[in-house]
């Protein structure tokens, strides 16, 4: 005897959003889940890794900051890849300046620094 094999129908997956509904973006919680994930990965560690400069008159870059390739091996070999690639943004040289010459910053600029520091370490 042969066997007869029926399809399937396949079930469609119910979804908890209604049709007329739309999912929002939301910006201030991709922020937030930005920053904790750039705390955990920072880590406290990266200062020891900061070259102090007398003066940001002779900085001529992110590595006049900080040293780059012991920060990256310091990192969890699995992120490595995606360090190599954030450390040469803008937003990781300006965090690095910003900590450096932190007595040059405006006020507000410093608050953030010194909260950044006591409530994320």
């Amino acid at each position: 005897k042969k066997k007869k094999y029926q399809k399937k129908k396949k079930k469609k997956k119910k979804n908890n959003v209604k049709d007329d509904q739309q999912v929002q973006f939301n910006a201030f919680a991709c922020r937030v889940s930005f920053w904790n994930f750039f705390v955990c990965g920072v880590g406290i560690d990266y200062r020891k890794h900061l070259l102090h400069p007398s003066n940001i008159a002779q900085v001529q870059g992110i590595n006049d900051l900080i040293r780059i390739d012991d920060f990256l091996k310091s990192r969890a070999k699995a992120h490595r890849k995606f360090w190599h690639a954030f450390v040469q943004t803008q937003a990781f040289e300006k965090f690095i300046e910003d900590i450096l010459f932190e007595n040059s910053l405006p006020d507000a600029r410093k608050y953030q620094i010194q909260w950044f520091h006591k409530f994320c370490f």
